[in-house]
């Protein structure tokens, strides 16, 4: 005779009949609730609201600022989120950028196709509610994404969310590409960064002698005797004296700090 399938333990009697024992059952630290919350996003260009429902424990877990709205005492403001009528808005929030979130959240574990603008539309949405981890991730897959951000883009999305690093490399391949600034990057960068932009692309060119390395103004940085290691070595000292060149008029013009 089989014990009977319970959480309880069983003890067998000398007669061959089983009793139930009670069990202490402890909660782990899976014992999640099945606590789900509201949210609601505009889409300002149709006017119209977007709503949500979603766990709370995955907002919670993975976004500072969520932890600490739902840490809040509780209050008759804490129905906040609890129902259709009472959904937590997230304003500057758009329902693209919310659904490549929730597309992460609930299933970013597995490999699946995500696109240059979705990647963007979650840098956008986790640094507004603070999901850093899910930032530091994202920061590193458009750092490394092919094909890359054109350089306007790199730097308005570096000013909007606070990532200098993008900036330096941005303003240069802007700074000492051949093409000038087209009237869509222009748009981009405003009217102001893109009159700097185009004074430094000029001040480059003027140093330069041409505006590449190896122009007039830097023939002279290395002499050598010609064979192939003094060539090497005046291409790497052109090269450099090019770039600190350029990072001089990129600070002094665009007032940036490198």
């Amino acid at each position: 005779m089989s014990p009977p399938d319970h959480l309880n333990t069983t003890t067998e009697h000398s007669d061959g009949s089983f009793a139930l024992q009670p069990v202490a059952m402890n909660r782990s630290r899976f014992f999640l609730e099945p606590e789900v919350v509201f949210l609601c996003v505009t889409d300002e260009s149709k006017r119209e609201g977007h709503l949500f429902r979603v766990h709370r424990y995955f907002l919670e877990r993975d976004s500072e600022l969520f932890r600490g709205m739902f840490a809040c005492p509780p209050t008759e403001a804490s129905s906040e989120g609890q129902t259709e009528e009472t959904a937590i808005r997230l304003p500057d929030v758009t329902p693209f950028e919310l659904e490549c979130l929730l597309s992460f959240l609930y299933e970013g574990m597995y490999e699946r196709a995500v696109s240059l603008a979705q990647w963007v539309a979650l840098l956008s949405v986790s640094s507004r509610l603070l999901f850093d981890k899910i930032r530091e991730r994202t920061i590193s897959v458009i750092e490394t994404h092919a094909p890359a951000l054109e350089p306007a883009e790199r730097i308005v999305l570096a000013t909007k969310h606070d990532i200098p690093q993008w900036l330096n490399p941005a303003f240069t391949e802007l700074c000492t590409r051949a093409d000038p600034l087209s009237g869509d990057e222009a748009n981009q960068l405003g009217t102001e960064l893109a009159e700097r932009v185009t004074r430094a692309r000029e001040m480059v060119q003027l140093r330069s002698g041409c505006g590449q390395p190896g122009g007039v103004g830097f023939s002279k940085a290395f002499v050598g005797c010609g064979c192939k290691d003094c060539r090497q070595a005046r291409s790497e000292s052109v090269r450099a004296s090019y770039v600190a060149m350029v990072n001089s008029v990129i600070k002094e013009t665009i007032s940036l700090v490198l």
